[in-house]
Parts: structure tokens; C-alpha cells; sequence
């Protein structure tokens, strides 16, 4: 018996080691093939000179409207924990969340927002990741929403239209796991690749315990206004920074590309990934790839700046380090 135990452990290590070496070749080559799109072409003269022609009203304007989702986000895991987090925890949370991921691999920025509101609340752990499971959720739905009405209103992009399954797909997925939750964890036991077994039981989990409906529809409502609050800063950027002859639906589409782009599992920051989405959704509608990067590299000092800052004052006061980080449970 110790023998077969044995050779079990070393197969499920073998196919960890597998499956995590496959998808770190994939995420290195989709960012070298980003990296590529986004330096390719480009007179660096030129967008230096674009750069630093940016209005500096517009510039602050941009930052400021660009902190009001960090508030909005605190909102929301203050309603997802039933009170448990306050706001304030939640906005120091998400802030922290965002300057790690920026600077650090694997979304470690989601382990962190777990550890302080943790720490902050004294709920179960359990609680937390499903508090933060929601958020991404969520978001998600959101996401997905977007690109069903986008055909609607930029004809011209009805290339995006695919999203529009998401939705179907992920409202199914909730109302089976919540229908026959106990026998899809059974079945996803079963599973030979024991990262995806673990992740797969996670979500089983999240959705076998709802959060009340009334918890969930103001979550969604505030989660559609922290959407809203997000397009703002891109808006501001494309129309009164760059000074972009785009209009509204436009947008709208440039900013949806980038976001998918943001959420694809790359490198820290998702460098390079974000950039050549942002800069694909303008060229569709004949922005130079000078004036892409231009845009791009203002929108990621826009997203990062605030939150690298607060993150290290937050680190250095608090006294939350990497390392408590790296050891949170998952």
C-alpha cells in the first residue's frame, strides 16, 4: 500500500508540474507576442512628443476620476461580507489588491485583498475568498453584458459578439451548481489534474453557499456604477487627453478590449498584453500605433501609480508584508 501511495502522489505531482509548466509557456509566449505588436512599427520620437504634449488639467483629471472605483470597490465587499468588512478595509483592500498585481505574478494581489480583509474583520477564510469570488464574478457578468450590447451600439465591432454567450453560459453554470452542487463536487473529485481539481471545488463551494438575494442585487447594482466609474478614466484619456476624434460607442469598444486583455493571465500588470489590446481597439478605428502607445502608456501610469503608492505606504505602516502574503492559505 505505501508503494501505490507513493506512485499516486508522484502521478498528481507529475501532472501539477505539467499542467503549471504548460500554462506558464503559454502566458510567456502570449506576452512576447504582445511585446511584439505593442514595439513593432512604432517612432519612439513620436510618441514621446505626444506624450508630452498631454494638457496637464486633463492628466489630473484623468488620475483623480480614475481613484473614485477604489471607493466604489470598498462598497461592494462591505455588502458582499453582510457588514462584516467596513468600507474602509475594503478600499485599502482593493487598492493593495491592484498595486500587487502589478508588480507581482499569479494575481497575488487577490491573495492579498483576502489576508486584509481577514485580518480586518475576523471572518472565516472560507468567507473571504468567497467574498472575493463574487467580486470576480460579478465583474464578469458585467464584462459579458457589455459585449452583448455592444453589436447594438458599434455595429462595425459585432466581431465581439461572441461574449454575448458568456452570459447564457455563466447564469447556467449557477443554477446547476446550485441545483445539484453535492453531485458535481463528486464529480469534479474525480478530476486527474489536481490545480483544476481545486479551483473547480472552489467555485462548487462558492456557489453551493449564496449570498442572500438582497445582498446579491445591490452588489450588482454597484458593481454596474463601479463599471461605469472605470469607463470614465479611458474616456477622459481618449477624448480630452489624447484629444481623440472617437466617439462614445467607440469608447466603449477600446475600453472593453482592454479590459479582456487586463484580465488574460500574463505577466505582472499584464505588461504588454493590456497595451497591445488598448492599442488594437484604437487602431480599429485608425489611431496610429504612436498615438496607441501614447494612450497606453498614460492609461497604465493612470491605473498604477495611485495604487503602487498607496500599497507601499500601506506595506510600510500596516505592517502587512510579502511574505504574509505569499503564506495566506488558498
Amino acid at each position: 500500500m505505501p508503494d501505490c501511495d507513493q506512485k499516486t502522489a508522484n502521478s498528481r505531482s507529475w501532472r501539477d508540474h505539467a499542467f503549471s509548466t504548460g500554462s506558464l509557456v503559454a502566458r510567456t509566449l502570449l506576452v512576447i507576442a504582445c511585446v511584439y505588436y505593442v514595439v513593432h512599427g512604432v517612432d519612439w520620437s513620436s510618441v514621446a512628443t505626444l506624450f508630452l504634449s498631454f494638457p496637464a488639467k486633463f492628466v489630473a483629471l484623468a488620475f483623480g476620476v480614475g481613484l473614485l472605483q477604489f471607493f466604489i470597490q470598498g462598497w461592494r465587499l462591505h455588502l458582499l461580507t453582510a457588514g462584516e468588512v467596513g468600507v474602509g478595509s475594503g478600499i485599502s483592500a482593493s487598492f493593495v489588491c491592484v498595486g500587487l498585481n502589478t508588480l507581482l505574478p499569479a494575481k497575488a494581489g487577490e491573495l492579498a485583498k483576502i489576508a486584509i480583509i481577514k485580518n480586518a474583520s475576523g471572518l472565516p477564510l472560507g468567507d473571504c475568498l468567497r467574498a472575493v469570488f463574487w467580486e470576480r464574478f460579478l465583474d464578469l457578468n458585467v464584462l459579458s453584458l457589455m459585449c452583448v450590447l455592444l453589436p447594438l451600439i458599434a455595429p462595425v465591432d459585432s466581431r465581439l459578439a461572441f461574449f454575448a454567450l458568456l452570459v447564457i453560459a455563466l447564469w447556467a453554470g449557477v443554477l446547476i451548481f446550485i441545483r445539484w452542487a453535492p453531485g458535481i463536487a463528486r464529480r469534479v473529485e474525480r478530476c486527474r489534474f489536481p490545480l483544476v481539481r481545486r479551483g473547480l471545488l472552489a467555485c462548487v463551494s462558492a456557489f453551493a453557499s449564496l449570498p442572500s438575494r438582497k445582498t446579491v442585487i445591490y452588489s450588482s447594482l454597484v458593481t454596474l456604477l463601479m463599471w461605469v466609474v472605470m469607463f470614465l478614466p479611458d474616456a477622459v484619456t481618449i477624448k480630452l487627453v489624447a484629444g481623440l476624434d472617437l466617439t462614445l460607442p467607440q469608447i466603449l469598444v477600446v475600453f472593453i478590449v482592454s479590459v479582456v486583455g487586463y484580465s488574460i493571465p500574463s505577466a505582472p500588470g499584464a505588461l504588454g498584453v493590456f497595451d497591445a489590446a488598448l492599442m488594437l481597439g484604437l487602431g480599429w478605428f485608425g489611431v496610429s500605433k504612436d498615438a496607441g502607445l501614447a494612450v497606453a502608456l498614460f492609461l497604465r501610469m493612470a491605473h498604477s501609480i495611485p495604487s503602487l503608492l498607496f500599497t507601499c505606504f500601506y506595506m510600510i505602516f500596516v505592517k502587512v508584508d510579502l511574505k504574509t502574503v505569499r503564506n495566506t492559505p488558498q
